[in-house]
């Protein structure tokens, strides 16, 4: 996710199945919970890391 995020900037769904080669489903429901712990917040499509100086 981190790796991602320093990439792009953020992480879609497409991008983080397919950096960990799982399902769609599998991808949105990580990412869901992701946001749901305050990990990412969602903005559109993107999630996008909350405090990157928390992750490192």
């Amino acid at each position: 996710m981190r790796e991602l995020d320093r990439l792009r900037g953020s992480t879609c769904a497409a991008d983080f199945r397919d950096t960990l080669n799982v399902g769609r489903k599998l991808a949105i429901q990580i990412l869901e919970y992701f946001d749901r712990i305050g990990f990412t917040r969602r903005r559109g499509n993107d999630h996008i890391l909350r405090d990157k100086a928390l992750f490192r």
